[in-house]
């Protein structure tokens, strides 16, 4: 199994409360810290964290957060967002999540295109021994 699978989420952000009127769509990585921009004036950074998989006909939901700085100090409580709907995201906006596949062995429109790096700590000289699996950090490699 490729390390760099996993869960991606595609959002469409919307100006009006009922999902009609598009304002972007992007794609993230679940767990990553991502800037808020001009979304919101209440936080600098948010997350997004795919917390329920669809198992057994279960919904997809994914956790969303606020935060005043680079994603250590939270501004709002995590909100459970169920995937399809249209739901509160980003400040005032409204958005509507799909989750989305990342994998060599994914083909299609269910599957992301999202490229990501994987940086690892080693506690020798020149990269010798073991990753320092506490320090290992993923981002998407998209311009954030």
């Amino acid at each position: 199994c490729d390390a760099l699978e996993g869960w991606d989420v595609a959002a469409t952000i919307y100006r009006d409360q009922f999902c009609f009127e598009r304002a972007e769509d992007v794609l993230l990585l679940s767990g990553a810290c991502y800037s808020t921009m001009s979304f919101s004036n209440t936080s600098e950074a948010f997350t997004v964290k795919v917390v329920s998989f669809g198992h057994k006909g279960s919904e997809w939901v994914v956790d969303y957060q606020e935060f005043s700085d680079e994603c250590h100090t939270p501004v709002t409580a995590p909100s459970s967002l169920t995937v399809g709907k249209c739901v509160g995201f980003l400040g005032r906006f409204r958005g509507q999540l799909d989750v989305k596949l990342r994998s060599d062995r994914c083909s299609g429109d269910g599957c992301s295109n999202l490229a990501i790096a994987e940086q690892n700590f080693f506690a020798a000289d020149n990269c010798q021994g073991p990753p320092l699996v506490e320090f290992r950090r993923r981002g998407p490699l998209q311009g954030e």
